[in-house]
């Protein structure tokens, strides 16, 4: 599968939603849907998500073909945490 576009992963790692208009690549668009996680506003919601592993559900669905993007780019373990933390912004 190809890799992630710059801008993409800049956006990621911002912890915003990815603009659709920057999205070029499939795996720009498997992380766009990461990022929608940032996103999230209320406690509720993110005990949902964490209840239900639905970040690793997701990130398990994603049908790598490069090797190099499973192990350099945004779906590893360590790039996905703020989504767990920082990312959300609980109300």
């Amino acid at each position: 599968m190809s890799e992630i576009s710059r801008e993409v992963m800049q956006q990621f790692e911002n912890q915003t939603s990815v603009l659709l208009e920057t999205r070029r690549t499939k795996m720009d668009y498997w992380l766009s849907y990461l990022a929608y996680f940032f996103d999230i506003n209320f406690k509720v919601t993110y005990e949902i998500i964490n209840d239900n592993h639905y970040v690793d559900k997701l990130i398990g669905r994603i049908p790598y073909i490069n090797p190099k993007t499973r192990k350099r780019d945004g779906t590893s373990k360590s790039r996905i945490k703020p989504i767990y933390s920082a990312g959300f912004k609980l109300r």
